[in-house]
């Protein structure tokens, strides 16, 4: 059995930084480190390409955390509790 080819992981993150910077601006750099994270504690199969892995783990940890927002919002706007009227 031949041996998985040797990746560069920092390459690797380095090249999908346009992609996150494109997703998530501001929030770029958390998801190329949950990205690696993921690389490091569940590797994909070593018949597989790690660079597109690693694009569809960023893109789903960006859906995850959209997601999430969205429900946190509308949590919060379910919960809120009305102002109080002002005396006139």
């Amino acid at each position: 059995m031949p041996a998985p080819p040797a990746v560069d992981l920092p390459l690797e993150l380095e090249r999908l930084r346009a992609l996150a910077r494109t997703l998530a601006r501001a929030d770029a750099d958390d998801l190329i480190q949950d990205a690696a994270a993921a690389a490091m504690a569940h590797p994909p199969a070593t018949d597989r390409p790690i660079g597109p892995w690693l694009a569809t783990v960023l893109r789903n940890r960006w859906r995850m955390d959209r997601r999430g927002a969205a429900r946190r919002v509308a949590r919060e706007d379910t919960t809120a509790l009305p102002e109080a009227a002002t005396p006139a």
